[in-house]
């Protein structure tokens, strides 16, 4: 194993996911794809947010529980992390930036150790960087600053580096939050 990707302790992963990404909202409805509490302070700057219609939302999930093979019956609490890291990613690669958050922060709360090659079900492997998608989604809501923190947070933990498939785009994120929050992102 490259000593750059050993998984942190899990108890010390839980702390930097609180401090780096703020809170987790344990209310939060993957059915719905609701949060139930009150929302996260931001910083926003004309959000990119586009919210799905509630049909559009709903087969959204269904189809990420199928491809997870899990019963759309489920108990929602009962949910494995990589149902909402998959919800999270497809929610924010379809425009909807703020319960793709949700889901995402949801996901790392349950499974904090990033890791390439991520076993989530039977033989189906992934990169699972989730401070690198929460990064995402706080960028496209205008909060610069808590993208700020989950890019460095990405750094320190995920190590993805110039061989990786998504270090475009990681790099193009990092230039846009430290261009966006006028600081220097630490190589």
């Amino acid at each position: 194993m490259n000593a750059r990707r050993k998984p942190l302790a899990g108890a010390i992963a839980a702390g930097l996911v609180a401090l780096a990404v703020g809170p987790v909202n344990a209310n939060f409805d993957p059915e719905s794809g609701n949060g139930q509490g009150e929302s996260q302070e931001s910083e926003l700057s004309q959000p990119a947010n586009q919210p799905l219609s509630e049909n559009q939302l709903q087969q959204l999930r269904r189809d990420v529980l199928r491809r997870c093979a899990l019963s759309t019956k489920i108990d929602r609490n009962k949910l494995p992390w990589y149902f909402h890291y998959e919800f999270g990613v497809a929610l924010l690669n379809a425009g909807d930036a703020e319960r793709s958050l949700e889901a995402l922060q949801m996901g790392a709360n349950l499974k904090n150790e990033p890791m390439r090659d991520k076993r989530m079900y039977g033989m189906w492997f992934i990169d699972y960087l989730p401070y690198f998608q929460i990064a995402r989604a706080y960028s496209e809501l205008g909060n610069w600053k808590e993208a700020g923190a989950a890019i460095q947070l990405s750094e320190e933990v995920e190590h993805i580096s110039p061989r990786d498939y998504d270090f475009d785009a990681y790099e193009t994120l990092r230039s846009r939050i430290a261009q966006q929050t006028g600081t220097s992102i630490k190589d």
